[in-house]
């Protein structure tokens, strides 16, 4: 409970996003990780925001960061973070934008694997 009270002065009364992640790399919490990826996500950090989530193995943001890493074109990035929310759930969103997301990075290879396996994208 302290350390998320204390991610959460470092980032919503000083504004110090690098402070926050040396105390999330510190304490190792994954619901700081958490709230440092929102952080991150809503001050336009959007590689640091997608490393933060996937730290924490939170793909409850998943809709966001989808937006957030399509407009600023981190296909890479966005890739392994739609694969950790796979683990998670099971969304057509989710699973179609794997889809897209293999497609723009030309992994070919997955992309066949990924639409050959059972999957519930749309």
């Amino acid at each position: 409970q302290g350390s998320k009270k204390a991610v959460i002065v470092l980032i919503e009364n000083l504004g110090d996003l690098d402070r926050a992640l040396e105390y999330a790399e510190t304490v190792k919490a994954p619901k700081v990780w958490s709230i440092l990826a929102e952080g991150q996500l809503a001050t336009g950090e959007i590689q640091g925001s997608i490393d933060s989530y996937m730290k924490a193995n939170d793909a409850s943001n998943y809709v966001e960061v989808i937006l957030a890493a399509e407009k600023e074109a981190l296909w890479e990035p966005l890739v392994k973070f739609l694969h950790m929310c796979r683990l998670h759930t099971k969304e057509p969103h989710i699973e179609s934008e794997l889809i897209y997301a293999l497609a723009k990075v030309e992994n070919l290879a997955s992309l066949e694997e990924f639409i050959t396996g059972p999957n519930c994208a749309q």
